[in-house]
This record gives C-alpha cells, structure tokens and sequence, in this order.
C-alpha cells in the first residue's frame, strides 16, 4: 500500500470512529429525552393550569374552565363531601336537622373548604411544573454534554485526518528527496546498475512506487 493510500485509510477510519461515537452519543440523548418528555409535559400543562386560575393573560373563559376542573377534582370533592356529612351528622345530632343554622354552616364549610382545597390544588400544580421545570433542566444538560462530546470526536477525527495526511506529505517528500539524490548520482556517474537501479528507467521504477 502507497503512503498515500495508507493515510487515506487512516483518515477513513478515523471518521467513521467519530460517526460510531456520535451516533452513540445521540442515542443516549434520545433516550433521556424520551424519559423526560412525559415530566416536561405535565409540567407544561399544570404551569399553563396555575396561570389559567390566577386569570393570567385576561382568559375569562381559560379562568372559568380551570375552576371547574378545580371543582370537579378528586381532592375537592372527596373533602368537601365529607365535611358536609360531617356537618350534617352534627346538626342533626343536635336536633337541629335541615335548619336555617344547619344551612349556613353547611355554607360556611363549602366555602372554606373551597379556598382551603383550592390552595391544596395550585400547590399540587406547582409540584408538576416544578418536575417539569427539573426535566427541561435535565434534557438542557444532555443536549449540551451530546455537543461538547460530538465536537470532541470530530475535532478527534480532524486531528487523526491532519496527522495522517502530514504524515503521508513527510514520506513523500522523503522519497522525492532520495530519487534526486539518486538522479544526481546517476548524473555524476556515481551509481552504477549494480547498486540496484540503471538510469533513468530505475528512477522511474522508484518514483512509480510512491
């Protein structure tokens, strides 16, 4: 194999170790992406549920629709009917049944467990954008670490090309400096064919094996 060709070969194989490790590299990326989609997501939506509640952005209808999902939330539900039987229960063991008192802290409770449940829900919300805000965080990461690696095997690469082609330059110039020696030689008659090669034929033969 010519030194040429052997620095093609090295250039060759060094870029298809680069293409390996950065396909490697990008799978890598790929999966935890895919692993962070579904916390990114959720986040998404519970950060855009915790604006619609606030009434962020003047959407009267995203603000009505974000209350009653409130409303009709497990959490909500569970504790306010709970606390009404438990109120219910109360008054009537009391004697005091459906009565106007009975009404109003049956009232008195559906409010206060409305903005006690409602602050339970936005902070639950919180909590989802926060895992989110962490997955965004994480994906950022891999994404940055997948180009300061892809940069590092093509740079890697480069060089391997670089030296190999220096490499090929150097024997070459090295041979091209021994074939003129020997033209010289053969000029001055100091070379004969015993010494392995005859005139211009010999150079020939040396060169061609470049």
């Amino acid at each position: 194999m010519s030194l040429d060709g052997g620095a093609k070969k090295a250039a060759k194989i060094a870029q298809q170790t680069a293409a390996t490790n950065n396909a490697f590299d990008q799978g890598i990326y790929n999966s935890n992406k895919a692993l962070a989609t579904p916390y990114i997501n959720n986040g998404t939506a519970a950060s855009n549920a915790q604006s619609a509640l606030l009434g962020l952005g003047g959407d009267a209808a995203g603000q009505a629709q974000a209350l009653q999902n409130f409303s009709n939330s497990d959490g909500y539900q569970f504790g306010l009917q709970n606390g009404l039987q438990a109120v219910n229960a109360s008054a009537f063991a009391k004697g005091g049944g459906l009565s106007g008192a009975t009404l109003k802290g049956l009232n008195n409770y559906a409010q206060n467990a409305a903005q006690t449940e409602e602050g339970n829900y936005y902070n639950q919300l919180g909590g989802l954008a926060s895992n989110g805000l962490n997955a965004v965080g994480t994906v950022t990461g891999s994404g940055t670490n997948l180009a300061n690696q892809v940069s590092s095997n093509n740079n890697t690469a480069s060089t391997a090309s670089q030296n190999a082609a220096l490499a090929s330059a150097s024997g070459l110039n090295s041979l091209i400096g021994t074939g003129l020696g020997l033209a010289s030689s053969f000029a001055s008659g100091g070379l004969t064919a015993s010494g392995g090669f005859s005139g211009t034929a010999g150079l020939k033969s040396l060169l061609g094996s470049i």
